[in-house]
């Protein structure tokens, strides 16, 4: 280990005034700037530096300061592309607790940590990092952005129940009902963990990182009115999509969603399913509908869409093991 970052290590809990000089020294000595992301730390460095900050992190006896010092030495980490994918979760796990500390300094570099975590994320999927890896580009994706997805369907989950639990406490133009529904922007907002909340959330909705959840089709701020099953009309005979597409995106809604059901379980409804009628149809998306809401969702455009395309494209037992794509074909 560098004797640089073996010093700071092992001063973790020394006043936070202190250590941003060490730090600052630090980043002189290791990198030769103050700029973390010019020279990246080696495999060893980074772990080491992910190992020291953990125990920190989780001791419930350690001061506030010394656990500030500590997230504050964890974005070095990060210029280590191959340890950032190893502990990406674990980062996600410290901002998920971070972002409502009591802490006030706390809270505000949980932010800075997701935001620095989005940014590495783009900065890999977009391929601009170490391509020694091996890693494509469509793996990166497949692996980090599920994970953000979850993460800011989560957080978006906790704003809303802390606005609505502390609505009587709260100022008048701290609420989005305040707004029509639109959410204050952060520097707007007075209180301190509203503010962390929206804090985090624009933080990823900066740069790319929206446009790249559009990829996985997640926009959570589109405004979609839900289906009524009854509205459902049939579908159009000459619409059929590519099987592995369909696929691909109903495996993608269902992680991303944390819907517990399977590719396979959709495959069984549809094939067990009264194919020759609309009845046979409404009643597979009312088993869809059921999954969605029992993870308290409701029926959206883009979920029918992907639930047709899967209708079409699957085999189904009243048609001889064929889907309806095939027979249409021959």
């Amino acid at each position: 280990m560098h004797a640089s970052l073996k010093h700071i290590l092992e001063s973790l809990a020394v006043p936070s005034v202190e250590f941003t000089r060490m730090i600052k020294i630090f980043a002189k000595e290791y990198c030769g700037t103050a700029d973390r992301y010019v020279l990246r730390m080696t495999d060893a460095d980074a772990r080491s530096v992910f190992e020291a900050v953990m125990p920190v992190w989780r001791d419930a006896t350690v001061p506030d300061h010394a656990k500030y010092n500590a997230l504050r030495m964890l974005k070095f980490a990060f210029s280590n592309q191959a340890v950032f994918w190893e502990i990406f979760d674990s980062v996600l796990d410290i901002c998920r607790d971070g972002i409502v500390h009591s802490n006030g300094n706390i809270r505000m570099e949980s932010v800075r940590i997701l935001e620095e975590s989005g940014f590495m994320v783009i900065l890999i999927a977009g391929n601009y990092l170490d391509k020694s890896l091996k890693k494509s580009v469509k793996e990166a994706k497949a692996y980090f952005f599920p994970r953000l997805i979850r993460f800011h369907e989560e957080l978006l989950a906790r704003h809303d129940a802390y606005e609505e639990a502390h609505a009587n406490e709260l100022d008048e133009y701290d609420l989005v009902e305040t707004y029509e529904g639109h959410m204050p922007f952060a520097s707007d907002t007075r209180d301190k963990r509203l503010k962390a909340f929206r804090m985090a959330l624009e933080a990823m909705d900066r740069g790319n990182m929206m446009e790249m959840f559009k990829e996985f089709g997640y926009e959570p701020f589109e405004d979609e009115e839900a289906i009524d099953i009854d509205d459902l009309e049939e579908i159009p005979e000459d619409y059929f999509p590519d099987p592995k597409k369909a696929e691909e995106s109903l495996q993608f809604f269902l992680l991303v969603s944390w819907i517990p059901a399977t590719v396979e379980d959709f495959k069984k409804q549809i094939f067990e399913s009264q194919s020759l009628t609309h009845h046979g149809f409404r009643e597979y998306v009312k088993f869809c509908h059921s999954l969605m809401v029992a993870r308290g969702m409701e029926l959206s455009q883009e979920a029918v869409a992907i639930f047709q395309d899967c209708w079409n494209v699957f085999p189904h037992r009243e048609l001889g093991g064929k889907s309806p794509s095939e027979i249409m074909g021959e």
